[in-house]
C-alpha cells in the first residue's frame, strides 16, 4: 500500500515541475573529434650554442705582402781559411788599363791596330775570297792600283776587307773619292761612269794612311759587235768549239774593215738559234748536240753580233743489236717439294724429293749479234772480225735467276759472233754464270757495248706431277 503511494506521489511531482535531484553521473562517453589548431604562440627564447665543428680545409695562400724594410746589417762573420794560391797572370805591361796608353794597348790587342798586311776586294757581290782581288800593304812601297772598265750610263760596286797577316779581318772605314765626277763618280764603293773619258777613283783607309787608286775608263755604249772563231765550224755530235766576240762604239756593216774604237772589258750573252743542235756557254764555247745547222751569235743589251753558223754532224757507223734464242725455260723441284709415285694412282701418292732437281740440269742464255747492211737489213753477223766489245747479263727477279757476284759481263763468245751465260741449279759449279734458285719469270737485262739493252724473259716451272711442298 505504502509503495503505491509513493509513487502517486513521484507522479504528482512530475506533473507540478518540481525540479528533481540530480542523479549520478553516467559513464564517460567517447572522444569527440580535434578542434581547430589555435594560432601560433610566441617564439621560444634562443637555446644554448652547440659544440664547434671539426676543421675546414686550409685556403689558399694569400698575396704577398709588402717588403718590410731593410734591417741593419749584422756584424761581420770570421775570417775563412786562406786559399790555394792562383795561375801565375799574364806578364803585366806596367801600364795602367785606366790610363789612356792602357787603352790603347786594349785597342792594339782587339787587332784595330794591326798592321794591315793586304787588302781584299770583291766586286759586284762576290762573297768568294778566292774570287776576289788581293792588293798586298805591307812592305809596299807603292801600293798597286786596280784598273776598271766601264760603259758610260753603267755601274760596278767594290767591297773592300782589311786583313793582317794571318788573314784575320781589321775593322776598318773607308773613304770614297773621285778626281772627276763628270767622268767617274762613286758613292761609297760603287763606281758609275757618266761618260766617255778616264778619271781615278781612290780608296783611303782611314786612320791608316793608305790609299788604293782605280783607274777608271769609261767608254761609250756598243754599237757594233763582231764575233769570229778560227776553228773549223763543221763538228762531230760531242765536240766543241770556241767562238769570241769585240765590241765597237759604232756598229758594225758588211763591208770589209772594222768601225769605231773597241770597248774593252764587255761582258756578252751568248745565244744559239737552235739548242737542239748546239749549245753555246757564257764564255762562247759551243757544243754539239745534234746533226744539223745552228746560228751563234753574242750580244750586248739590244745589239747583237754577225752569226757564226755551225754544222753538226753524227758520225755513222754500224748498227748492231742483239737477237736472243727463245724461249729460254726449265722445270724446278726444291728439297721441300714432292713428286707422285704413280701418277695413275687415286688416291696420288707424292714422296718428298730429297735433291733440288731441274730439268735440263743446264740451260743457255744465248744472243746472237745482228747487224745492219748496205741496204738497212737486219743480218747475222759473219764474225769474219772479232768485235771488241763485252754484254753484261744481269738478273730483274734474283729470287727466281740469280747471277754469280750480281751479274756477268763477258766477251764475244767463241765463235765470236755473240754471248752467252750458262745457267744451273747446283752453286758449287764453277763453270755457271747463275743459278736457278727459285720458280717463276725471271727478267733478264742484257746490255751491250756496240747497240741497245734489251731484256728477255726465262720461265722457271714445277714440273708435270709434282707439287710444291710435301
Amino acid at each position: 500500500m505504502h509503495y503505491l503511494i509513493i509513487a502517486v506521489l513521484a507522479f504528482a511531482l512530475s506533473v507540478l515541475g518540481c525540479e528533481g535531484k540530480t542523479g549520478p553521473a553516467g559513464p564517460t562517453g567517447p572522444s569527440g573529434a580535434a578542434g581547430p589548431a589555435g594560432p601560433a604562440g610566441p617564439q621560444g627564447s634562443t637555446g644554448p650554442a652547440g659544440p664547434a665543428g671539426p676543421q675546414g680545409p686550409a685556403g689558399a695562400d694569400g698575396a704577398d705582402g709588402a717588403p718590410g724594410p731593410q734591417g741593419e746589417t749584422g756584424p761581420a762573420g770570421p775570417q775563412g781559411e786562406k786559399g790555394e794560391p792562383g795561375e801565375d797572370g799574364a806578364p803585366g805591361t806596367g801600364v795602367d788599363p785606366g790610363t789612356v796608353q792602357g787603352i790603347v794597348n786594349e785597342v792594339v790587342a782587339g787587332g784595330i791596330l794591326a798592321d794591315v798586311h793586304h787588302i781584299l776586294l770583291l766586286k759586284d757581290g762576290e762573297t768568294d775570297p778566292e774570287k776576289g782581288t788581293v792588293i798586298p800593304v805591307a812592305g809596299e812601297d807603292e801600293i798597286q792600283g786596280v784598273d776598271v772598265g766601264l760603259l758610260a750610263g753603267s755601274s760596278t760596286t767594290f767591297a773592300a776587307k782589311v786583313a793582317s797577316v794571318s788573314k784575320q779581318p781589321i775593322p776598318s772605314t773607308f773613304t770614297w773619292s773621285s778626281d772627276d765626277e763628270t767622268t767617274a763618280s762613286v758613292d761609297n764603293g760603287t763606281i758609275t761612269g757618266n761618260r766617255k773619258g778616264e778619271a781615278t777613283v781612290t780608296m783611303s783607309v782611314d786612320g791608316r794612311g793608305i790609299e788604293v787608286a782605280f783607274n777608271v775608263t769609261v767608254h761609250d755604249v756598243v754599237k757594233g759587235i763582231i764575233a769570229s772563231t778560227g776553228e773549223d765550224t763543221r763538228l762531230a755530235v760531242g765536240d766543241e768549239i770556241t767562238v769570241s766576240a769585240v765590241a765597237y762604239d759604232k756598229a758594225q756593216d758588211d763591208m770589209p774593215g772594222v768601225d769605231g774604237v773597241v770597248v774593252p772589258d764587255v761582258t756578252f750573252t751568248w745565244m744559239s738559234s737552235n739548242v737542239a743542235v748546239a749549245t753555246v756557254d757564257e764564255d762562247g764555247v759551243v757544243t754539239g748536240v745534234g746533226a744539223g745547222s745552228a746560228e751563234i751569235t753574242a750580244h750586248v743589251g739590244d745589239v747583237a753580233s754577225n752569226k757564226i753558223e755551225v754544222t753538226v754532224f753524227s758520225i755513222q757507223g754500224i748498227e748492231r743489236r742483239l737477237i736472243p734464242t727463245l724461249p729460254i725455260a726449265a722445270t724446278y723441284l726444291a728439297v721441300d717439294d714432292s713428286t707422285a709415285v704413280d701418277p695413275t694412282a687415286d688416291p696420288v701418292v707424292y714422296q718428298p724429293v730429297s735433291a733440288i732437281t731441274m730439268v735440263p740440269d743446264s740451260f743457255i742464255i744465248s744472243v746472237i749479234i745482228h747487224e745492219k747492211n748496205p741496204d738497212g737489213d737486219w743480218v747475222r753477223y759473219n764474225g769474219l772480225t772479232r768485235l771488241a766489245g763485252e754484254a753484261t747479263f744481269t738478273s730483274l727477279d734474283p729470287h727466281v735467276l740469280a747471277f754469280v757476284g750480281g751479274s756477268f759481263t763477258t766477251s764475244s763468245n767463241n765463235s765470236g759472233i755473240g754471248f752467252s751465260a750458262v745457267i744451273g741449279a747446283d752453286p758449287s759449279v764453277s763453270s755457271l754464270h747463275g743459278v736457278v734458285v727459285g720458280r717463276g719469270t725471271a727478267i733478264v737485262e742484257i746490255s751491250y757495248t756496240h747497240g741497245p739493252t734489251i731484256y728477255i724473259e726465262v720461265d722457271i716451272t714445277l714440273p708435270a706431277n709434282s707439287k710444291a711442298g710435301s
